[in-house]
């Protein structure tokens, strides 16, 4: 079982500090649904399975055919504070997706709760755009 805290606040404040760039909010959005009553007080709530290895690995050649065969335009948004990834992988795999839009935002991993109003705005044109309504019916790439 996971560690018990006496509050939910103190519960958001150990995520915000164990999470680089996570606010106060956030970290409270967070836990809203990840939480249940313990002995003293409150503890996480998640499936064990999410903290093991995956049985499941992807070759890179897998991977980029799993992408390749997305006809649906895309919006693949990166926070720019976010996880290190090598932008030559990034960039290669986006290079597989038919139509793929790549719109960088200021803020950490959490971007959408940190910093929401570009990614609304980024989602919300992607949806207005003629792109985002193309019919892919019948369209066979593979």
């Amino acid at each position: 079982p996971s560690p018990t805290y006496p509050s939910r606040e103190a519960m958001a404040e150990r995520l915000r500090q164990a999470v680089d760039g996570l606010d106060t909010a956030s970290a409270q959005t967070l836990i809203a649904r990840s939480h249940e009553p313990a002995a003293g007080g409150v503890r996480f709530r998640y499936d064990s399975r999410l903290r093991q290895s995956s049985l499941l690995r992807l070759t890179e050649a897998q991977v980029m055919a799993f992408l390749k065969a997305v006809v649906a335009p895309t919006l693949v948004v990166r926070a720019k504070d976010g996880w290190p990834f090598d932008m030559a992988i990034i960039n290669a795999r986006r290079a597989q997706l038919a139509n793929a839009e790549l719109v960088e935002i200021e803020g950490p991993h959490h971007v959408h709760l940190v910093n929401p109003k570009p990614v609304a705005a980024a989602v919300a044109a992607h949806f207005r755009s003629d792109s985002a309504f193309i019919s892919h019916a019948g369209s066979d790439r593979r």
